[in-house]
């Protein structure tokens, strides 16, 4: 069968799907602008927390809103809710999570998915017992043109074997503000780099040794080291430690493999800002821009293909099994930093 035939056939069968978008932060209006633009689908309501904020970021969408968290009376007056993304703030996946999957809902997770041991298990019983197609973790980077290329040279073989990866993830004071004391740090950051790893060793994490020391309060440095079941080695690293580091180079990958090595700088745009006043910014021109009223990036490609995966009842790049996988690394990764010991993984 050829690809037009194919993608006509793909086309008639798609159905159109009613989203709603619950935590309207900066990654969750993305998520949604995304979601508006497709001719097949739209977005019917928004919940977020606070009034004031929620008004300000998503009353251009024109769409009913939802204050306080209350997404239970959003789904009471929207039956026609077909799909939820679940972008609120990372504590607060769990309860609307488990009611989108007894209610049958579609959904497009923000990770982590859970950020402990009881939510990690609780949401694996929930989230198995369903179609695994029904369910989408965004994991942004690997809608990356530069790590889906590192992916198939490593898959090529012609570099031979991986053995080693370095992950840096480095934020500031200011930046975990937000999250300090509401979460275990290890389900924070390095969730993004955990799924990099697994995605291009294409292996699991079976053992893994971390520590995590707070210098002061809210400097933090934390370090992991991930023994992986085809025996790749990986360090992750993820400091917190300067007041306000928004343009540093924060955020690098290196992948060692036999014949050759790869060098990612995340932070790199290919553009500098330099202002009068000896300040700078280095803009991210990768995850989401607006051109000529068309939305590009690793952030629109990956809902679109979720949105895709969603009408025509496929299976999305990234399921909960993903999400899962990572947020078990994280919790050993926890666990390793409390009991200052190795931790061996085990998978059910």
């Amino acid at each position: 069968m050829s690809y037009l035939i194919e993608l006509k056939q793909g086309l008639m069968m798609k159905k159109s799907l009613k989203y709603a978008l619950i935590g309207p932060g900066r990654m969750g209006i993305n998520y949604a602008l995304t979601i508006q633009k497709q001719s097949n689908n739209s977005l019917v309501a928004i919940c977020g927390n606070r009034k004031k904020s929620t008004i300000k970021r998503a009353s251009d969408f024109s769409v009913p809103l939802y204050f306080n968290g209350d997404w239970k009376s959003m789904f009471d007056e929207h039956p026609e809710i077909d799909c939820v993304i679940i972008a609120s703030p990372e504590w607060e996946h769990f309860e609307p999570f488990d009611y989108c999957i007894a209610n049958n809902k579609k959904v497009i997770l923000e990770k982590p998915v859970a950020i402990n041991s009881n939510q990690i298990q609780s949401m694996k019983k929930l989230a198995f017992s369903k179609n695994q197609n029904s369910i989408a973790v965004c994991f942004t980077s690997r809608f990356d043109p530069r790590l889906n290329f590192v992916k198939n040279r490593i898959n090529s073989g012609d570099l031979g074997k991986i053995g080693y990866i370095y992950s840096r993830r480095n934020a500031d004071v200011k930046t975990i503000d937000r999250i300090y004391s509401k979460m275990p740090i290890p389900f924070w950051l390095i969730v993004h780099d955990i799924d990099i790893m697994r995605f291009l060793t294409n292996s699991e994490v079976i053992s893994v040794s971390a520590s995590q020391k707070e210098i002061d309060k809210k400097r933090v440095v934390l370090t992991a080291s991930l023994s992986f079941k085809n025996g790749t080695e990986g360090v992750i690293e993820s400091t917190c430690f300067t007041d306000d580091a928004s343009n540093s180079k924060a955020t690098a990958l290196d992948i060692d493999l036999e014949k050759g090595k790869f060098e990612i700088n995340f932070s790199q745009s290919g553009v500098e800002l330099f202002k009068a006043n000896n300040s700078y910014e280095r803009p991210d021109l990768s995850d989401f821009q607006i051109i000529h009223d068309e939305i590009i990036g690793n952030t629109p490609a990956m809902i679109n293909h979720f949105a895709n995966c969603f009408e025509l009842n496929k299976t999305p790049a990234t399921t909960f099994y993903d999400g899962w996988m990572a947020a078990k690394v994280s919790e050993a990764i926890d666990e390793s930093i409390k009991k200052q010991k190795k931790i061996e993984i085990t998978y059910e």
